[in-house]
């Protein structure tokens, strides 16, 4: 995936990901950054309500270079540092 006016590119590991009982799971899956440094994601989405859906998740990243634009403005470069836990209904 690639936006050129924020300079942002990532790319998707080839792990599965697996759908059970109407959950996405996410299992160490990762994306990527332009520099190659992971963000990892563990936890998984729960569909089997489509009016209370639920995502839980577990992010992990360092270094992960989110912005790199070649065009001047607010942010040229961007690395994040990340450890989040996350539960959104």
């Amino acid at each position: 995936m690639y936006s050129e006016p924020y300079g942002v590119e990532v790319r998707f590991a080839n792990d599965p990901v697996t759908i059970t009982k109407s959950h996405l799971v996410f299992e160490n899956f990762e994306i990527f950054s332009h520099n190659d440094s992971p963000l990892n994601v563990k936890g998984s989405f729960d569909f089997s309500d489509m009016d209370k859906m639920m995502l839980d998740v577990q992010m992990k990243a360092k270094n992960f270079l989110l912005v790199d634009a070649k065009e001047t403005g607010t942010f040229r470069r961007l690395l994040v540092r990340l450890m989040s836990t996350s539960m959104v209904r």
